[in-house]
């Protein structure tokens, strides 16, 4: 994941039979080896924010239009339309489904920038093992994979994986969660999941089991760690006008964090949410919200006392921001991709472009180079030229 739209699914009598075949395949995993969180309201996958819309609602873009500073390099099919990814060099991590559903976690080897290459999978020859792979986090030996499905009789899951052989990757253990998983974040030894209706929960890691839950109120769509604070994006779904919060809990306490601020948004959705840190970035620290319509950048020198710095409208469906050095990178659905300068927080602006084949989902760079989950487009591989250049 990170720490780095608003398309409705259309639902009707063709939707209510999907779920019917939804809620009779989704099939229970081996046994946990964790504290198994308790479970809570089951949520139709297709209800959530910032998902492509269905497959024939919409015309099928053929052709990636040509990039603004930014350059196609290559692309790699991945099992089922990608969903997130989390870089570790040498290799990306995919994750992937199709709403049977079923999905999988790829292993892919970007040594070669221009030839990224599939050297291991897991797809679960049954469908129950992974359903609905949202998001996934990488480090180390591990990567955790937040899996969305759900049915009344089992709920969904947050899976560990060891990927310490690439070619083999294998689930180590899991525990379920106590509501629709949607991110993943960890750090120093605890995996923070974000929610679609259970808040954000607190795991031990290696093996997984659940610590501990927190309402945040609303909807936990996102979470990012940096140092004794967690910050969550709250969006408020169902609610006219739209609106979402940036949540901050302390979680240098013990085992339950502790809610410390909340800010509102500019009547606006929350959805993913990333910080520059003083490592990488030459302004700190700062929060930046992707909203489903834009970017929005909060000083969050005091998690105590955040403020609202600005908002910058983006085109297409802002569902996912990472934030690196003087770059904010995010995944806009439709629209693509964009690099944004935040060398300045409260004068953002676009330095980059590149409208991929796709639904762009997720983004993440190393060096000037951009991987992309681009849900049917698959894993891509592009290159940021930097400013001033024209394309």
């Amino acid at each position: 994941m990170k720490c780095g739209k608003n398309t409705r699914l259309v639902l009707g009598t063709m939707a209510a039979t999907l779920m019917i075949v939804f809620a009779a395949s989704c099939t229970e995993n081996p046994a946990s080896t964790g504290s198994s969180a308790p479970a809570k309201t089951i949520v139709d996958p297709r209800e959530m924010p910032g998902m492509p819309p269905p497959a024939e609602s919409v015309a099928p873009k053929v052709e990636a239009t040509a990039g603004v500073n930014i350059q196609f390099v290559a692309s790699c099919p991945t099992a089922y339309p990608s969903t997130s990814l989390s870089t570790q060099y040498p290799y990306a991590y995919v994750t992937s489904f199709t709403w049977e559903p079923r999905g999988a976690l790829e292993v892919i080897d970007i040594t070669t920038g221009h030839l990224p290459v599939v050297v291991g999978s897991y797809d679960c020859p049954q469908i129950g093992c992974l359903r609905l792979p949202i998001d996934v986090h990488a480090q180390g030996q591990f990567a955790w994979v937040a899996d969305f499905c759900a049915t009344p009789e089992f709920g969904p899951h947050l899976y560990e994986f060891n990927v310490a052989t690439p070619t083999n990757p294998f689930i180590a253990s899991w525990d379920g969660s106590p509501g629709n998983p949607r991110n993943v974040f960890v750090s120093q030894g605890k995996a923070y999941e974000a929610s679609f209706d259970g808040g954000m929960s607190i795991y031990n890691t290696n093996p997984l089991w659940w610590q501990s839950s927190t309402d945040v109120g609303r909807t936990a769509m996102d979470v990012c760690v940096v140092g004794n604070y967690a910050y969550v994006a709250e969006y408020w779904m169902n609610e006219l006008p739209a609106a979402g919060s940036l949540v901050i809990f302390d979680i240098s306490r013990g085992r339950v964090p502790i809610e410390v601020s909340r800010i509102r948004t500019w009547g606006e959705n929350a959805f993913a949410v990333s910080l520059s840190s003083a490592a990488t970035s030459p302004v700190s620290p700062h929060a930046y919200m992707a909203d489903l319509n834009g970017l929005m950048v909060f000083n969050v020198a005091d998690p105590r006392n955040p403020t609202r710095v600005t908002h910058l409208s983006l085109p297409g469906t802002v569902r996912w921001v990472f934030a690196q050095g003087r770059y904010a990178y995010v995944a806009a659905g439709d629209a693509g991709v964009y690099v944004i300068n935040i060398s300045n927080p409260q004068a953002p602006y676009i330095a980059g472009h590149y409208d991929t084949s796709g639904w762009a989902m997720a983004v993440q760079p190393i060096g000037n180079l951009l991987y992309v989950a681009d849900y049917d487009g698959g894993f891509l591989v592009l290159r940021f030229l930097g400013e001033g250049f024209d394309s």
